[in-house]
């Protein structure tokens, strides 16, 4: 920004290569740590219309890559920006692409609360279908990560909303892969975490729901699979001890017989 100042004084005028490096230091230095950036991100692309310059898509993407980094410390009203900052574009007739999507996406695990971030996942998904972009398995993934979030926050349809996004993956020829069903796993976790299941068996049972649908797919399951269906039973307090130590044994042998 000093180099910025200077060229002011030096009357050079910045052009649009200037406007986007300033928008990706502000990116750069917010996934940093440095949240308070997207301010700074946000009046560069406002100075970009005060020397009448026409912002293109690496200039929108480096603005929406910022918000979505700044979202853990900026709370909900980060999304609405996002979709402001998105509107803006498509008045330019310009389109982001599927990576953009992903890091809107990835703004609302970080900052929406309960079922609103899936609720506003989805509407993301909708753009990107009404914009004919193809979502890809990280879009999925990214949603079902969503769902992971909102269940930390005590929601009861979290396994069943992220079951629903894994069904629209497939329908749709996109292969799922060992992290989209460990984020299924840790929404199980999440929900032993907030007090939605207290049964070991029910833990389990889920647990085996993802391993099940992890064969029918294709994939195998790794130490980070297991690890988090332990990690739920374990953790879950109520019911029969002694079952508690018997699903514990039973996931235990699982992961021995596939070599883990």
């Amino acid at each position: 920004f000093d180099i910025f100042e200077d060229m002011k004084s030096m009357k050079l005028p910045p052009d649009l290569v200037t406007f986007n490096l300033l928008l990706e230091t502000c990116s750069n230095a917010i996934e940093c740590g440095y949240a308070e950036c997207f301010d700074k991100a946000s009046s560069v692309f406002d100075k970009m219309q005060e020397y009448q310059i026409k912002p293109n898509v690496a200039s929108y993407n480096m603005l929406l890559f910022s918000c979505s980094r700044a979202a853990r410390d900026s709370g909900p009203m980060i999304i609405s920006k996002c979709f402001h900052i998105l509107d803006l574009m498509e008045e330019d007739g310009l389109l982001p692409d599927t990576s953009v999507f992903n890091a809107m996406i990835d703004a609302c695990a970080k900052s929406a609360t309960g079922n609103d971030g899936v609720s506003v996942g989805l509407q993301i998904l909708e753009r990107m279908s009404a914009n004919r972009i193809e979502p890809d398995v990280i879009t999925y993934n990214s949603l079902i990560n969503v769902c992971a979030m909102s269940a930390a926050d005590g929601d009861t349809n979290a396994f069943a909303n992220a079951q629903e996004i894994l069904y629209m993956m497939l329908k749709n020829g996109v292969r799922p892969n060992v992290v989209t069903f460990n984020s299924l796993a840790t929404i199980i976790v999440r929900a032993v975490q907030a007090g939605e299941i207290t049964d070991p068996g029910a833990a389990a049972s889920q647990g085996q729901q993802v391993i099940d649908m992890m064969i029918q797919a294709g994939v195998q399951p790794n130490v980070i699979t297991y690890n988090a269906i332990l990690s739920a039973v374990v953790r879950a307090k109520s019911g029969d001890p002694g079952q508690s130590q018997e699903e514990i044994m039973n996931i235990i042998t699982k992961m021995s017989l596939t070599g883990i």
